[in-house]
């Protein structure tokens, strides 16, 4: 005879009655996927027992696991190195800092930000480096880069409430995060888990490959291409889609919906970013940051997108772009001290404007007398009598005119220093 389950509860018509039969059930058997520690994954498999109406439900027990590539079943715990699988990031983000080592306020030192953006929308810091990731850079102090652009990416992600934004900024001494609606604009205010977002709209973890771009083709052959967003139950199952437009306005299809055709030669295989500088006042020195979008082709070629502000919110026209180290006049030049010396027969003259860069002079009469003239007139210079004018400081300064060293009898000797650019 057949064996009808007892009641749990009374149902309408009368009291609940016993009966005297023995009911059973299949203990639920799940199970659940680990990473091993050499890259492999096995299967945890978890059971649940039965209970009688109205009993607590016992714990699930580990009653083994299962080695997927050859399907060998082994019973008790899993491998002590199993745990749960890291679903990794599903973005990066390099960002250049600067750095003051010195302590002087400035940046002396720039260096690399290696940013984790996981499925969650949150952000991890996992690498500082310098121009090799393979050796580590602790920075001193940082500060705020002179000219720096600010990497910001926005991710659609749920919550208990739905669908939001959040956009992440890197760049120029900050991190910032910001949830926002839909539009973009409104702030929005997180409930619940987040996480990618499912087919109910809620915080959960998808399969990969739920949106895909489908076209549809009318009875007049106009292709339209739109997005199809497939909802999948707990258990992986498709249970309905919804369509939007490429901007993620709803859609509904009005011809055939297929695939798409072998797409066009692509435009752009990566987009890069230049920092430019733009000369607002005609001064030749940058005073205005700007960014340049540029796209690279599947030739290698590079095509400017367009300019944008510095942090990519609107388009910018520049005035007059140039080099952003214009203005930089690097180290000052290398000078030195060039040593002369003239010997004067009795009726020659050594003038000092022919010497720009006169340092020093020292006027010696060996035989016979001389004149010097100097702003202050003519004087005698004695046998035997030596003098010398002088400067032993600032480099710019040099020995001012007028001054005529005139040899009357006899031999006069001129020794003199000039300054020289080497």
């Amino acid at each position: 005879m057949a064996i009808e389950p007892v009641p749990c509860a009374p149902g309408p018509g009368g009291e609940p009655v016993e009966v005297n039969v023995t009911t059973c059930c299949a203990p639920s058997i799940a199970s659940t996927p680990l990473c091993r520690q050499d890259g492999t994954t096995v299967l945890l498999v978890v059971r649940s027992g039965c209970v009688e109406c109205g009993e607590t439900a016992p714990d699930p027990e580990v009653v083994g696991w299962i080695d997927p590539a050859t399907g060998t079943f082994t019973p008790g715990p899993a491998p002590a190195d199993a745990g749960p699988c890291d679903t990794g990031c599903v973005d990066t983000i390099c960002v250049q800092r600067c750095d003051d080592t010195d302590g002087d306020g400035t940046a002396d030192q720039t260096y690399n930000e290696l940013w984790c953006v996981r499925a969650d929308g949150s952000t991890e810091l996992v690498l500082t480096y310098q121009g090799d990731p393979s050796q580590p850079y602790g920075p001193v102090s940082p500060v705020d880069c002179e000219y720096g652009c600010v990497e910001t990416q926005t991710y659609m992600l749920c919550d208990a409430s739905g669908a939001f934004l959040r956009r992440i900024t890197i760049g120029a001494g900050q991190h910032i995060v910001e949830d926002l609606e839909l539009d973009g604009l409104t702030p929005h205010t997180v409930t619940g888990t987040v996480g990618a977002c499912g087919g109910s709209g809620t915080g959960t973890t998808l399969p990969e490959q739920d949106v895909t771009i489908l076209c549809d083709t009318a009875t007049d052959g106009t292709v339209t291409e739109f997005v199809r967003d497939y909802q999948r139950d707990t258990s992986g199952q498709i249970t309905g889609h919804t369509d939007y437009t490429l901007d993620g306005q709803p859609y509904t299809p009005s011809g055939t919906v297929g695939v798409c055709g072998p797409a066009e030669p692509c435009s752009a295989q990566s987009v890069l970013h230049a920092c430019r500088c733009d000369d607002t006042d005609g001064d030749g020195v940058g005073d205005v940051d700007y960014v340049e979008l540029l796209g690279v082709d599947c030739t290698g070629a590079v095509t400017s997108l367009g300019t944008y502000t510095a942090d990519l919110s609107a388009t910018y026209t520049p005035v007059a772009p140039v080099d952003c180290d214009a203005g930089d006049l690097g180290a000052e030049p290398a000078t030195a001290v060039q040593a002369r010396r003239v010997q004067l027969a009795a009726g020659e003259t050594w003038d000092a404007a022919a010497h720009p860069t006169l340092r020093s002079v020292t006027a010696t009469a060996h035989t016979g007398t001389g004149t010097i003239s100097t702003v202050d007139g003519a004087s005698t210079l004695f046998q035997g009598e030596s003098v010398t004018w002088a400067i032993d400081k600032d480099e710019d300064a040099r020995l001012m005119g007028p001054l005529t060293i005139t040899a009357n009898t006899g031999t006069t000797t001129v020794a003199y220093t000039t300054g020289v650019t080497l």
